[in-house]
């Protein structure tokens, strides 16, 4: 596990209601698949390894394209 990972799970309480942790995932393409499958609006990853840097952010927004709630919502996720 990476250790941002280790301190970010001490820091969550484990049944929080507004945040989640969630915990590392090795295939982005399994995890698209069932967000699609569960008519999910999509996912918001980061590569392991990637530094977080809150003013240069490097994560990505993968959006379903089928998400059947898509509509008015195209400005939701706005890019810095």
């Amino acid at each position: 596990m990476l250790e941002r990972k280790r301190l970010l799970r001490k820091l969550l309480p484990r049944r929080a209601q507004a945040v989640l942790y969630v915990e590392h995932v090795e295939s982005g393409t399994d995890l698209f698949q069932a967000i699609c499958e569960r008519d999910m609006e999509g996912i918001v990853a980061k590569q392991a390894s990637g530094r977080y840097m809150p003013e240069a952010t490097t994560w990505v927004i993968i959006k379903n394209r089928a998400y059947s709630q898509a509509g008015g919502r195209e400005d939701v996720f706005v890019p810095r």
